[in-house]
């Protein structure tokens, strides 16, 4: 029997974008998410418990309000990680395999969030 780990991650950026240059910098967005959601080995250093047997994630970016009031580009996914048991996503390795990416320098004030998604 396996069970399902679901965590929510979410990037926001700080900085807001025109219609002018929304698309390149969501294309960066999706293009870390991807990078980093989509490669097993990353998830691996990411997660403490058994071996993944296999995952899913959804990625969403968007314009969303600030704590400001202003805008910011996010970048929001759910991950879900099937294993024989519940997974752990670390945190502190998640924030360092995204800050690694070359994608993240375009945003100096970037914050990763992370919370896990109570079972149904």
């Amino acid at each position: 029997m396996s069970s399902i780990s679901s965590y929510w991650i979410e990037l926001r950026t700080g900085t807001d974008y025109s219609l002018e240059t929304y698309d390149e910098a969501a294309g960066q967005m999706v293009c870390l998410l991807y990078h980093i959601l989509s490669n097993r080995d990353q998830i691996t250093q990411m997660v403490s418990g058994d071996s993944i047997m296999s995952m899913e994630s959804e990625v969403e970016v968007s314009l969303a309000e600030n704590a400001a009031g202003g805008r910011e580009l996010v970048g929001k996914a759910v991950l879900d990680l099937f294993a024989t048991k519940k997974l752990k996503l670390d945190k502190p390795k998640l924030s360092k395999l995204v800050r690694a990416r070359k994608e993240a320098d375009n945003w100096p004030n970037l914050k990763v969030l992370k919370k896990a998604v109570p079972d149904q």
